[in-house]
């Protein structure tokens, strides 16, 4: 039959936006976590406010600018974790940086801003386990680091409205800007929280 032969052995698109955004952020994701390596049993104080206050100052340029493209108040003003993060550094005895944060000059329209949220919001689904693992430090942080575990047993209910409002956005058919901002994030994080002069 003409014109079925390139279909033959071709991959399949991913169904969902979701599944997409899993596959094509694959790697950029294991790179972030390598470098991090959040889950360290070696992991110091020293580093952990080192990544929380560059956190920070990620978290004060990227919000506002996610803010001003998705036009979702009362969907976006719960997914805030600016004010966990700065009560993080005040527990800890860290201050915030003067830095206005990494360029975000990329996130220009809606798709972009989903595509970012995919990350950020995804985690909080890791940051469950990085909770449990700093706990279990021989320093052990006298206070909890509420950043990682900012909703608590909410954590999977918010994840789960996330991804029905990025299936629904994805829809629309901007599934590809979405994946190219969701690995611009990831790509943007790794620059920013790097280099770490204690990191493995």
């Amino acid at each position: 039959m003409i014109g079925l032969g390139p279909l033959i052995g071709a991959v399949p698109r991913p169904s969902t936006t979701l599944q997409a955004l899993r596959d094509a952020t694959h790697d950029a994701h294991e790179t972030l976590e390598q470098q991090l390596d959040l889950l360290s049993t070696g992991f110091s104080k020293a580093r952990l406010l080192r990544m929380l206050v560059r956190f920070e100052s990620f978290h004060r340029a990227w919000e506002p600018r996610i803010e001003s493209l998705i036009d979702r108040s009362a969907f976006l003003a719960p997914r805030r974790r600016l004010a966990p993060l700065q009560a993080d550094l005040a527990a800890l005895g860290a201050a915030p940086e003067c830095s206005q944060g990494p360029d975000l000059s990329w996130l220009v329209g809606a798709s972009d801003a989903w595509g970012s949220l995919y990350v950020m919001e995804g985690s909080t689904l890791g940051g469950l386990v990085i909770t449990k693992s700093l706990s279990a430090q021989a320093w052990r942080p006298r206070a909890e680091v509420t950043y990682f575990n900012s909703r608590g047993r909410q954590t999977g209910a918010f994840w789960r409205e996330t991804t029905a409002a990025i299936e629904a956005h994805g829809c629309i058919g901007n599934r590809d800007q979405m994946i190219a901002a969701a690995i611009k994030t990831f790509e943007t994080l790794a620059g920013w929280l790097a280099p770490d002069p204690d990191a493995p």
